[in-house]
């Protein structure tokens, strides 16, 4: 099931309005894509998205975010990966949120996944937050 060969991309568009009553809508337009790269018992992935937002009487804001992800299976019930993720809120280059993310995937059981991830904030106002996250998924 982990090993196969193949390219897959996608995209999406979507754009709307957001209301909250006594306040202005919020016009918005969100674009992005992905892509998953698969060759053996490598998997590479990623994401992108940016939204284009405006208020009436506000200055407009164009947000990005992305992803980058490398998986390896190591055996069949044990996957490693390193993240590295970016956002910045109003393209303000100078405050942009970014962390690497190492981490381990242990598949317990059929239906059942243990996952370990280390997050190292690398922008100056989380350096110090790093954090772990331990998860268990259940599938039915």
């Amino acid at each position: 099931f982990f090993l196969d060969n193949n390219l897959t991309l996608g995209a999406f568009f979507y754009t709307g309005t957001a209301s909250k009553v006594g306040a202005n809508d919020e016009r918005f337009t969100v674009y992005g894509g992905d892509a998953d790269y698969w060759l053996d018992r490598l998997i590479l992935n990623g994401a992108m998205m940016q939204m284009k937002s405006n208020i009436t009487g506000a200055t407009a804001r164009t947000s990005t975010v992305f992803y980058v992800q490398a998986n390896y299976v190591i055996y069949p019930w044990l996957i490693g990966l390193a993240r590295h993720e970016y956002a910045d809120s109003d393209n303000d280059s100078k405050n942009p949120v970014r962390a690497i993310i190492p981490g381990v995937t242990v598949m317990a059981r059929a239906n059942v996944k243990l996952m370990l991830e280390f997050k190292k904030g690398l922008d100056e106002a989380n350096k110090k937050n790093d954090t772990f996250v331990f998860q268990i998924n259940f599938g039915f």
